[in-house]
């Protein structure tokens, strides 16, 4: 169920993402813009031709809403039915997101003149999207107690990341203000409620909630230590321009040169000390 579920969600970031063809010159490739300016000359799909950006905002707006309205209906059920006060409580504050979310939808597909309602029974995607989100709710409903708690919330990061990449999408695409801040909105929720939902999740499954200090956001990827290029100490000045062959004659006081001996003198394999040239 969650793999038809997570394949769907693939192939619909895959018909909004860019894509690679062979055929299409450097040129029309689609840049990094500013928020709000959305991307100069359409947005590439995958196999395809140029997808323009009413398409693509049409598309991702209908995603948005598919989702939202799945959200609703999953988190209305856990909020009657959860065993778990914390869990009852995550539904019913992702449940009041998901209807704003939605409602914005279809403030802003009426108001901008989106068809978001055409795009959402046309495009295959979109359907399997909702299809699968309609056999997630089945299997939901089957279940009580606390496996209907461990299944709402053990999928919830993931639905979490996804809505936040469709977002991100969205600011990337539309050069409208509007949806550009709606999309950024959306962002931050779903930033917020997956990090609610790693918190919550342990103790609604039974398990002990995070230690203090445990990150609940993925982490920057940083380099291993075995990657890093050893940094090399910079020599002492003084004894460095007491070396032979440095072009510098500068005495070497005691306390400067005791790391070698007395006047600058530096020891020998032996340990004794050998004179300056």
């Amino acid at each position: 169920m969650r793999r038809v579920w997570m394949l769907a969600a693939l192939a619909l970031l895959a018909g909004c993402d860019p894509g690679n063809r062979g055929d299409v010159i450097a040129a029309e490739k689609p840049q990094p813009v500013a928020p709000g300016q959305g991307q100069p000359g359409g947005v590439m799909v995958f196999g395809t031709v140029m997808e323009d950006e009413a398409s693509a905002t049409a598309r991702l707006l209908a995603a948005t809403a598919v989702i939202a309205q799945a959200g609703i209906d999953r988190c209305a059920f856990a909020q009657r039915h959860a065993a778990s006060p914390a869990v009852q409580a995550f539904a019913g504050k992702l449940l009041a997101t998901h209807r704003r979310n939605l409602a914005k939808v279809h403030e802003l597909s009426r108001d901008k003149h989106i068809d978001v309602g055409s795009m959402s029974r046309s495009d295959a995607q979109i359907t399997a999207l909702a299809l699968a989100n309609q056999e997630d709710l089945r299997v939901l409903r089957s279940l009580s107690g606390s496996a209907l708690d461990a299944a709402f919330m053990a999928g919830q990061p993931t639905r979490q990341v996804l809505i936040e990449r469709i977002a991100v999408e969205g600011q990337r695409v539309s050069r409208d203000p509007d949806l550009d801040y709606f999309f950024s909105d959306v962002m931050s929720q779903a930033q917020v409620a997956r990090d609610d939902a790693m918190r919550i999740t342990p103790i609604a499954c039974g398990g002990h909630p995070l230690r203090a200090g445990v990150m609940t956001a993925v982490p920057i990827e940083m380099p291993s230590r075995r990657d890093e290029i050893p940094a090399v100490d910079s020599p002492d000045p003084a004894v460095r321009s007491a070396l032979p062959g440095e072009g510098n004659d500068m005495e070497v006081g005691p306390r400067q040169g005791s790391r070698y001996g007395i006047k600058g003198e530096y020891p020998s394999q032996d340990g004794r000390p050998l004179p300056r040239r």
